[in-house]
């Protein structure tokens, strides 16, 4: 619920920065955000909104590696929640020596350490924001608006305001007896099932990643996530072999997009026609808002209110995450007894 506040704080931030310093990162050729799990979704955030104004690529790079193009032309967004990801200080590292230009965004750590001995533009994210999940709004606010001001997406600001005041509505209706009901309904669906979760190319297709991530996180269970118009040239042929079994253990969630054109729409009424008889049930959650970061955080508010319904309904705690913690620790002793 705290979304459109975390968002409107970190617009608020981001005044107290000379913003001018991107001016001169106005001849970049690319742009590459490196960032992993919940700092990593922002490049794929940023990719989905900026696609069709950015005169110049977006990519997400969630390794070790950055692309052989990255060089003095890339604008390279390094997105840590921690500062201390270990996959992100690498690549943040490979770009400083190829002579990036670079921003940082974290709430400390390693990140802010190297962005202050190089004289990158660092961005600092709340620390008191419990998880890097819950940190959706405002790790993407400092890149979108620095996108902005290396003149790469028109109207940055604009379009983030009109998301804040979407998502107050949304909160609004939240609030009221009842919730927001096709939330409801969708966690009430797919609590118990294997979710598979539909978007279209672009802020559908993202916003359906970030449910699957959020019902991994926050509920614990396994979810899947596909793109249309692709999933039509692959997924779509594997329906109907084992549908005795998938229509126990599968349901659908569409997380459509007003704007959609006339070509996506038909596909998603092939689809329901040929995976009704195969899942438990289909249910579609139609986005909000006037512009493409309005109804893509539109969104991803849906989507992270059923993904807390379903923990809710299911008695688990969406907080802590046990098994990364294990990995964390595996990882670090398997490197000390090398």
């Amino acid at each position: 619920m705290g979304l459109p506040s975390q968002m409107e704080a970190a617009l608020n931030a981001i005044t107290q920065h000379d913003m001018s310093i991107f001016s001169s990162y106005h001849e970049v050729s690319n742009v590459v955000v490196a960032g992993m799990g919940g700092s990593g979704i922002i490049g794929d955030l940023l990719s989905a909104v900026v696609s069709g104004n950015c005169p110049i690529p977006v990519s997400v790079c969630k390794s070790y590696n950055l692309p052989a193009y990255v060089d003095d032309r890339t604008f390279f967004i390094a997105i840590s929640f921690s500062g201390n990801t270990e996959e992100t200080i690498e690549t943040m590292k490979i770009a400083h020596q190829r002579g990036a230009k670079m921003m940082a965004i974290s709430s400390g750590g390693a990140v802010a350490e190297m962005a202050a001995n190089w004289g990158v533009p660092w961005f600092s994210v709340d620390a008191a924001i419990p998880q890097p999940r819950a940190a959706i709004g405002a790790l993407f606010v400092p890149p979108s608006v620095a996108m902005g001001a290396v003149g790469l997406v028109p109207d940055a600001l604009s379009s983030l305001n009109d998301a804040i005041d979407q998502l107050k509505r949304r909160v609004t209706q939240a609030n009221e007896p009842g919730g927001i009901t096709m939330a409801n309904s969708a966690a009430k669906l797919v609590a118990g099932h294997i979710p598979l979760i539909w978007g279209s190319d672009g802020i559908g297709a993202v916003a359906a990643y970030r449910l699957r991530t959020q019902i991994n996180e926050n509920a614990k269970a396994i979810a899947m996530s596909s793109a249309v118009p692709e999933l039509c040239h692959n997924e779509l042929a594997g329906w109907g072999q084992l549908g005795d079994i998938t229509r126990q253990l599968v349901s659908v969630v569409v997380m459509r997009d007003t704007c959609e054109s006339r070509a996506i729409m038909r596909r998603y009424d092939f689809l329901r026609e040929v995976v009704s008889e195969s899942v438990s049930g289909i249910i579609e959650l139609y986005a909000e808002g006037n512009t493409a970061t309005a109804r893509m955080f539109d969104l991803i508010f849906l989507g992270d209110l059923i993904s807390l319904e379903i923990a809710r309904i299911e008695q688990i705690d969406p907080g802590p995450i046990p098994v990364l913690d294990k990995m964390k620790r595996y990882l670090r002793e398997s490197e000390e007894h090398k």
